[in-house]
């Protein structure tokens, strides 16, 4: 039996594979399956990164077995969860790294890696053209131009914001100012804050909860909430595709720093049209034929796992929503591991979730 002691897969090649995995967890921890179905994402000689249908705990020890095809055995090794994140759609991704795995088997990974990649290198440069690069990090000072500029084809004057306001929320909390690129291009943002939050309470409005806008005075470090206090996307943009990752990424900020959960006030820019046959908490559960929300933001955040709290009355000057907002609540499904894994006590921090 080979050894690889806690390896860095960044210095291995990797390609994207879809292939059948089980995990079975060696310390399984509160509610986490001991047994586990899973499949790849891509994989390389140091370990694996697979979709799951449940969270993993950081740092767990797991024995894994992959099918890599029917005219060879499956590999098996041991591995260790090196990171988590929660993903659109109710399903969760984990990096893993092997600790030990038969040298045969390891060579027939590696075999496989070199066959895929030389696939790869023959596809058509012009397929390869037509995938977006989308990329999201935090914002820079020099952003601030392309976060006026969207944020001016987005709002209306009046509830546009300032260059002083965009320059409050850097200086505050600049890594929960997340931005979305496209081909280097800016196509929208999202600006979060840190704050404790008792979803029993009463409701707020933007204001009170975001400073009107600046954040110096509402953003809590150690607060144990993440709230959404602005979202825009260029209207050039086909709107989900850009908000649903920045949205992803914050929730990724969320579980990297132990916060138990993430609130967000959503507009209803068409409870104006139904306003007259149902009240704004009739409105929001009021599902369509196909089992949608009779809003289409509203709709985004449940796809992404949000759940309805309740209205909030003068949320915010909407014309479209009537004023109202609604609260919606996303829960860490891994803050419960904070007492028994100390990754969450030794990693918190304020920087985004390594990948």
């Amino acid at each position: 039996m080979g050894e690889i002691h806690r390896t860095n897969r960044r210095k291995f090649s990797r390609v994207e594979g879809v292939f059948p995995v089980r995990l079975r967890v060696e310390n399984p921890r509160l509610d986490i399956l001991s047994s586990i179905t899973a499949e790849t994402i891509d994989v390389s000689e140091g370990g694996l990164s697979v979709f799951l249908d449940l969270p993993l705990p950081f740092q767990s020890i797991v024995s894994v077995q992959m099918d890599l095809s029917p005219d060879y055995s499956p590999l098996r090794g041991k591995m260790e969860v090196a990171w988590s994140k929660f993903l659109v759609g109710h399903r969760f991704r984990s990096g893993m790294r092997f600790l030990e795995v038969e040298d045969k088997r390891q060579k027939r990974l590696k075999q496989l890696i070199e066959e895929v990649s030389l696939l790869k290198s023959k596809r058509e440069p012009a397929e390869v053209k037509r995938q977006a690069q989308l990329e999201i990090r935090s914002a820079k000072f020099e952003d601030i131009d392309e976060i006026l500029q969207v944020e001016q084809e987005v709002w209306p004057e009046g509830l546009s914001a300032t260059r002083e306001m965009i320059q409050s929320r850097l200086e505050t909390f600049p890594e929960g100012f997340l931005c979305a690129f496209v081909q280097g291009k800016m196509k929208g943002f999202m600006v979060t804050e840190f704050l404790n939050y008792d979803l029993q309470k009463d409701g707020f409005s933007w204001c009170e909860v975001s400073d009107y806008g600046y954040i110096r005075k509402t953003h809590n470090p150690k607060g144990d909430s993440i709230y959404g206090v602005s979202l825009s996307v260029s209207p050039q943009s086909h709107f989900k595709e850009i908000a649903a990752p920045l949205i992803e990424n914050g929730l990724d900020l969320a579980v990297k720093c132990g916060l138990k959960q993430a609130v967000f006030g959503c507009r209803i820019p068409r409870y104006h049209k139904y306003a007259d046959k149902m009240s704004v908490a009739e409105y929001i559960y009021v599902k369509t034929k196909a089992g949608r929300s009779l809003d289409p933001e509203l709709e985004m955040y449940q796809k992404i796992a949000f759940r309805i709290v309740k209205p909030l009355p003068n949320y915010m000057e909407d014309p479209e929503s009537l004023n109202y907002g609604v609260l919606l609540a996303w829960g860490n499904p891994f803050f419960n591991m904070e007492n028994t894994l100390r990754f969450w006590k030794n990693h918190r921090t304020s920087s985004l979730i390594e990948k």
